[in-house]
């Protein structure tokens, strides 16, 4: 892939990611305690760093090789 197709590619993938994380975001604002906007932020902001936490981890046991 030559070097204008991967800066193309890269501004198309970071605008993705930025819609889907709006997309989530407000999607989270409206259903995870609608009434109560700092609850809803805290418990968002939990669960997003727990999947990152568990992402990490899962991760961490498949690709570090084990010794022996």
């Amino acid at each position: 892939m030559g070097a204008h197709h991967q800066i193309i590619f890269a501004i198309v993938l970071a605008i993705s990611m930025i819609s889907f994380w709006r997309g989530v975001s407000g999607l989270l604002g409206i259903y995870v305690f609608p009434n109560n906007i700092k609850l809803s932020l805290w418990t968002s902001l939990a669960i997003g760093i727990s999947v990152l936490v568990l992402t990490n981890y899962i991760t961490n046991v498949f690709t570090v090789k084990k010794k022996k």
